[in-house]
């Protein structure tokens, strides 16, 4: 994450206690790089969320398209509705911001996008030139659970 931010233009101090990103050192705004994964396809919706909101243009390199492009596919689906342009050029995934990002009402369900994206759609939906909302329907059993271990955590009887 510390290697993209500063490809991205942000200065990086690291200390034995603290790291601190501030502003940006490229004064150019739609700014232009290229970016190897790991393994771990998430790192596709982190990265562009964060080049898309600093006008960076990117470029995944050497993808699985087939793979991406299903495992992915809600997520792609909204950032297209979102304005964001995204084409494939053989195996490389270009992610180019078309002009104002647009605030989407995103519903977060076991059949939509995967959970641990939602903040990067709510990141995204800040920068948003309309009024949205992102809600998260989980199955009742979740939100039983969750409500219990608030009510031991918090030591209360309703």
């Amino acid at each position: 994450m510390i290697d993209f931010l500063r490809l991205i233009g942000k200065k990086i101090d690291i200390s034995d206690n603290s790291i601190v990103c501030s502003g940006n050192v490229m004064a150019s705004s739609n700014q232009y790089i290229e970016f190897n994964l790991t393994q771990c396809i998430s790192e596709i919706i982190t990265y562009s969320t964060l080049a898309l909101i600093n006008n960076t243009n990117l470029t995944f390199l050497d993808l699985n398209k087939k793979t991406i492009s299903l495992t992915l596919k809600p997520e792609i689906d909204i950032l297209l509705a979102m304005g964001v342009s995204i084409k494939w050029e053989r195996n490389n995934l270009h992610i180019q911001k078309k002009g104002d990002i647009k605030g989407l009402n995103i519903e977060v369900t076991p059949t939509t996008i995967q959970s641990d994206h939602q903040p990067f759609f709510v990141l995204l939906s800040l920068y948003g030139s309309t009024d949205c909302y992102i809600i998260v329907i989980t199955p009742f059993f979740l939100v039983q659970k969750t409500y219990q271990r608030i009510k031991q955590f918090l030591n209360i009887t309703i």
